[in-house]
């Protein structure tokens, strides 16, 4: 199992329904969810692709605990109410996080190992950071906008940069603790402020995603979107989606500071659907296709050649649990099932 669907029926996520499914890509959560239960998606190592939908309101201990290739998130803004300790702990591949107003509490070890995290916005809302709530951070910026705020012990890793106002409790924290501290009310935030979005991806024709982004500080400032193919690739308010062949990059600009994620696009009429007879599939016998983006692959196919998609950068597509499926997940090929 690569890619799943939950059906609109569906309005929780129970306890470690997928807990586990290591060859996990992708989730798509429908709008009826409205809570993720413990432990639902642990593991879950190969995730990529996550939108939390804004109907979520709680999300359960270790939820997305060790999902190390997820490499963006975006928490609901004014739904999410309560967030489980542990729940996105070593997620070691994420890069962008965006926490909103409507949080209030950040759990103990909440964002802990998450290594490659480099910035990140505490809001003014948020009165409570838990007990090594992003610890093993490595060399975090962190932005503290509150001014009443419980710290817990070893928050932040040590090397971390605070910034905050003066005189708050981030500031008297920092101070007692030993971390650098940098006032925002002594610098010009235009001069210290970073954009950052995700690695590049692809879609299919006619999909579409919201494109994971990092400011830094995040003071709720007006980020402007932009196409520079709309014809391949629009976006509305982070959200893009694939219009027809080819590759656009995507700019998000805020202020004086921008940063850009390429998207490539690929249709279905650039897949390759084997017979229905296929048993076998030799070394090298799709090698270097550049023109094809996926391969369909049936059910009767017992035997892959380790390289037989040599240089070729292809999706397969084979039902659940078949040989190709399974001899995707073995040798790090994106799999979907129809």
């Amino acid at each position: 199992m690569t890619c799943v669907t939950i059906p609109d029926s569906v309005t929780g996520i129970g306890d470690a329904v997928f807990c586990g499914c290591s060859s996990l890509t992708s989730v798509t959560i429908p709008d009826s969810v409205t809570d993720i239960g413990e432990r639902a998606f642990y593991g879950c190592s190969s995730l990529t692709s996550l939108t939390i939908p804004d109907s979520v309101a709680s999300i359960g201990l270790r939820a997305f605990y060790g999902c190390s290739s997820l490499t963006s998130l975006t928490i609901p803004n004014n739904s999410v109410t309560s967030i489980g300790n542990l729940a996105f702990s070593n997620c070691s591949g994420l890069t962008s996080l965006t926490i909103p107003d409507s949080v209030t509490s950040i759990g103990d070890y909440m964002f802990y190992g998450c290594s490659s995290l480099t910035s990140v916005t505490i809001p003014a809302g948020v009165s409570s950071i838990g007990n090594c709530a992003f610890y093993f951070c490595n060399n975090l910026k962190v932005a503290v906008l509150g001014d009443n705020v419980n710290i817990g012990t070893t928050a932040f890793h040590y090397g971390s940069t605070i910034y905050c106002y003066k005189n708050t409790d981030a500031d008297k924290w920092a101070a007692q603790e030993g971390y650098t501290t940098v006032y925002l009310d002594a610098v010009n935030i235009d001069d210290i402020r970073t954009v950052t979005l995700e690695p590049d991806f692809r879609l299919a024709c006619g999909e579409s995603r919201k494109v994971g982004i990092n400011i830094f500080p995040d003071d709720q400032s007006i980020v402007t979107w932009s196409s520079s193919e709309p014809t391949i690739v629009s976006v509305d308010n982070g959200i893009v989606t694939a219009l027809s062949r080819g590759t656009a990059a995507i700019t998000a600009t805020v202020g004086t500071v921008s940063a850009s994620v390429n998207i490539i696009v690929f249709s279905d009429a650039n897949v390759l659907t084997l017979p229905a007879s296929t048993v076998t599939i030799e070394s090298e016998a799709f090698a270097n296709l550049p023109t094809v983006d996926r391969i369909v692959i049936p059910a009767t196919v017992t035997s892959i050649a380790d390289d037989a998609f040599s240089g070729s950068n292809i999706t397969i597509v084979a039902p659940a649990n078949s040989y190709a499926a399974n001899w995707a997940a073995e040798h790090g090929v994106n799999c979907i099932n129809p």
